[in-house]
């Protein structure tokens, strides 16, 4: 048998399969092959057989190539070829059906396949029509559709939690700034950098680091996030260029040396990650109120996990998830290295927002309150906080999921300060979707959908254009800031280098996160009158003094015995220099070895200029 004569085994299945789908679209008054078959065949097959319209192919030829290509869409054969092989295909087909049957026994022509395609697009139009007119009333009629599980409440109000504020654990004593910085950066930390940092230099044949350079390495580093440079050469200026030049910088570190440093310190950066999360946590018994949010580390080299994030100190680099309390202050983190084989978000993020919810102190016997925003709030976040006793307020997606938020209760927001809400039938928690500068859709099991007394009296104060906001919203908008602000500090000195490799990056700002978290530290124990914070700039100094080991240098009155000698050859006097005023003199200090004039010699040797 030729290959063009061998029956396609494809269309048979393809039309078999079809046919089962079209049976009520065919029309009773269709011809019927008289053609028997076979008491082999399956009864699927033998009205299939039936149904189908078979012309000859006399007939086939008579007809045009978009004649012919309409068959074959109708036979859901191959539909591409010149018109032989589009009758070759259609013949083809014929014979799978029944091999048997002789090519003279066809029955129906063109004109009832055209109806018969005719009538099958308007029923599927028909069908397409209800379709959208039942989702239609779905979206719109509120009343007639509610989603399974929920029910209708006149309000939702749970009590919350009574707040517990933060505080340092029995670890901590109070102190200076260098000194509770220190409670957190080890000598444990400062060995391990040592020892890696040595190997370096070995591979490299660099004069080993003592542990006072490395201090004086890291006091470098922050001086430079709070003095910006154009060039790292500008900080060991000399002292008669005034524009640039860093006295400290000068005196304790020569500019070989720090390059040398910077280029041999070395760290497992694993094993960074996890000691100083274990200090965080060992150093603060954190409040009940836990916040799950992101925040972004400046870096634009190359990883597979770098992020973009709009609306963040810096836009692009490397993500960190981050579990803060309402103080501020980091419980634990961990850094996002790229995508893993799990394909579905909404369960990704319900696993990282309960694996940093478990990372708080007794959890299973004191209550928490887990806020996040609306990346990672869902129904299956909020029923899996459920579960492990945790109550939440979380941001959620309309589509998070549609059938509560954009079909449901989305529909009757119309303008601002409206609210719609419905709550589960176990009354553990309520969906609510708000309408204050945009949409906003909440999963909450603590608060109350009604607006408090004192949101009346802000608004009333504040004018008509502030809208009232429910309870549930004024808590979400007190407490979701506190990334936000760990993020902030975290970037405000920065040390701006150009790192090649996300490790070095990462080492850096978690030094930065010690010297925030000592900050809070601070705070907790010195704040001040009215409950005004220490300022960090005044915390981060501290610290740098304090690692460099040295306090500034100023010029100190001579007690020696100054005389003066004359000269041959006048020189520029060295106080009149400094005052930008050119004058030459012959008289010479024997001490100082410097020109000055008579009349300068006594403020030159006393003021100190």
């Amino acid at each position: 048998m030729s290959k063009s004569n061998r029956p396609q085994q494809h269309g048979r299945a393809t039309f078999c399969s079809s046919q089962q789908s079209s049976q009520q679209n065919e029309p009773s008054t269709l011809p019927q092959s008289s053609q028997q078959l076979p008491s082999g065949e399956t009864q699927q097959t033998k009205s299939s057989e039936q149904q189908i319209i078979k012309m000859s192919q006399d007939e086939l030829q008579q007809l045009t190539n978009k004649n012919l290509k309409e068959l074959c869409k109708q036979y859901h054969v191959r539909t591409s070829g010149n018109k032989q092989q589009l009758v070759q295909t259609i013949m083809n087909f014929y014979a799978s059906l029944n091999p048997n049957a002789s090519q003279n026994e066809f029955e129906g022509n063109l004109r009832s396949i055209k109806k018969l395609k005719k009538s099958t697009n308007n029923n599927s139009s028909a069908e397409t029509k209800e379709t959208k007119k039942r989702k239609k009333s779905m979206t719109s009629n509120k009343h007639g559709y509610i989603p399974e599980g929920w029910k209708k409440a006149p309000e939702f109000c749970n009590p919350y939690i009574t707040k517990e504020c933060g505080k340092p654990s029995n670890k901590v004593t109070n102190g200076n700034s260098f000194e509770l910085f220190k409670q957190l950066y080890t000598a444990e930390v400062e060995k391990h950098i040592l020892e890696k940092t040595n190997l370096k230099c070995a591979e490299l044949k660099k004069p080993e680091v003592t542990l006072q350079e490395l201090n004086y390495y890291f006091a470098i580093t922050f001086t430079m996030g709070l003095i910006k440079m154009p060039e790292l050469a500008h900080y060991w200026t000399k002292e008669e260029e005034y524009l640039f030049g860093n006295g400290l910088i000068r005196n304790i570190m020569t500019k070989k040396r720090f390059r040398e440093i910077h280029q041999c310190i070395s760290y497992d950066i694993d094993w960074i990650l996890d000691t100083f999360c274990n200090l965080l946590h060992e150093c603060w018994i954190p409040s009940n109120i836990g916040v799950v949010d992101e925040c972004i580390i400046l870096f634009k080299g190359r990883f597979k996990g770098r992020q973009h994030v709009r609306g963040k100190p810096h836009a692009t680099g490397l993500k960190l998830f981050i579990l803060c309390d309402s103080f501020g202050m980091p419980v634990w983190f961990w850094l996002y290295r790229g995508k893993n084989n799990e394909h579905n978000l909404s369960t990704t993020v319900v696993d990282y927002v309960m694996d940093l919810a478990k990372k708080l102190p007794d959890y299973n016997t004191r209550k928490y309150t887990i806020i996040t925003d609306q990346f990672y709030g869902s129904l299956t976040l909020a029923e899996q906080l459920k579960q492990n006793n945790f109550e939440f307020v979380l941001s959620c997606q309309s589509n998070r999921p549609s059938e509560i938020f954009s079909n449901y209760l989305q529909p009757d927001l119309k303008q601002k300060g409206d609210q719609s809400f419905i709550v589960r039938n176990d009354n553990a928690f309520a969906a609510l979707s708000v309408f204050d500068s945009g949409k906003c859709n909440f999963m909450a099991s603590v608060g109350s959908t009604s607006i408090p007394r004192e949101e009346l009296e802000r608004v009333k104060a504040k004018g008509s254009n502030k809208t009232p906001r429910c309870d549930i919203l004024r808590f979400y908008n007190m407490n979701m800031g506190s990334v936000d602000s760990f993020d902030a500090a975290l970037n405000l000195y920065h040390f701006r280098s150009r790192h090649r490799s996300w490790k070095r990056c990462m080492f850096f700002a978690m030094m930065k996160t010690l010297v925030v978290g000592s900050h809070k530290l601070y705070q907790y124990f010195h704040m001040g009158p009215n409950n005004r914070k220490p300022q960090q700039l005044g915390h981060l100094v501290a610290i740098i003094y304090s690692l460099s080991d040295r306090q500034p240098r100023y010029k100190e009155i001579s007690t020696l015995q100054h005389f003066p000698m004359l000269t041959q050859q006048p020189k520029p006097c060295e106080f009149c220099k400094r005052k930008g005023i050119r004058s030459n003199t012959t008289f010479k200090c024997s001490a100082c070895a410097k020109h000055v004039h008579s009349h300068c010699w006594f403020q030159y040797h006393t003021c100190g200029i």
